[in-house]
């Protein structure tokens, strides 16, 4: 009786944790449009599209995708761009940011 009241708290201690990490992260987005904007100190990129300009912070763990651009530096205004965000805290985070081949 002991072994499954505990595994029934294990389980619920687990439960919580996946909700409020899942909470945490937010509802990931995405927005296709140009690079208005680098600032390579904040590690940030702003980007306009069809619903509006966001801004984005590039983390560790951002993919950027496109075989020329490898860090947040490569990135140019006036890049085309497609970054999958999420919201935390105060502010969005990349979690990925796709560079088309050659465009401008």
């Amino acid at each position: 009786m002991m072994k499954k009241m505990g595994a029934i708290v294990l389980s619920l201690i687990f439960i919580l944790a996946s909700v409020s990490v899942s909470h945490s992260a937010g509802k990931q987005r995405q927005i296709t449009g140009k690079v208005l904007s680098v600032d390579a100190g904040t590690r940030t990129i702003t980007v306009i599209g069809r619903k509006g300009v966001v801004t984005v912070s590039a983390i560790e763990d951002t993919r950027i995708i496109v075989e020329e651009v490898k860090a947040i530096d490569d990135i140019k205004v006036g890049d085309k761009v497609t970054v999958r965000y999420s919201q935390a805290e105060d502010r969005n985070i990349a979690r990925s940011i796709a560079v088309r081949a050659g465009a401008k």
